[in-house]
Formats: structure tokens, sequence, C-alpha cells
């Protein structure tokens, strides 16, 4: 007999939080700096990129896996 209980062992019951995107060393520096153009959210291959506070880019692991693939800080016009 399977005990069904097990099966949710693994999995994570809080919510998925929308995370800064994974290139980011420094906010403050990031935020002066983004347009929020659209381009890294675009680019973004498994499309977890969203629209976060203020119109910044942000991850939301909710959507999926970020495979850091860096198409995101490829296509950013700004440094």
């Amino acid at each position: 007999m399977v005990d069904t209980r097990r099966r949710f062992f693994l999995r994570s019951t809080a919510k998925a939080k929308v995370q800064p995107l994974p290139w980011i060393a420094d906010r403050d520096n990031f935020t002066d700096q983004c347009t929020r153009c659209g381009d890294c959210i675009r680019a973004c291959e498994e499309q977890v990129i969203i629209n976060g506070d203020g119109g910044y880019p942000s991850i939301d692991f909710s959507k999926g896996e970020c495979t850091f693939c860096y198409a995101c800080a490829d296509h950013c016009p700004e440094k």
C-alpha cells in the first residue's frame, strides 16, 4: 500500500515570490539605469520575466524556471 501523505513531501506550499533578475549585482544601480523597455522580457526563452514593481523586470518562478541563459542580459541596451 502507498502512503499518499508522502506525495507532497518535496512540494513547496509557499507561494512563489517574484525575484530580481539573476545578473543584477546592485539593485539601486539597476533601477537608476533600467529604461523598462521590455527587451529582456521579450528575450526570455522560458517566459519567466515579468514587469515587477515600478515596471522593472523581475522573475516570477510560478511561471517556470530560469535557465541562466543570459539572453535577457544580452538583449538589454543598457550596461
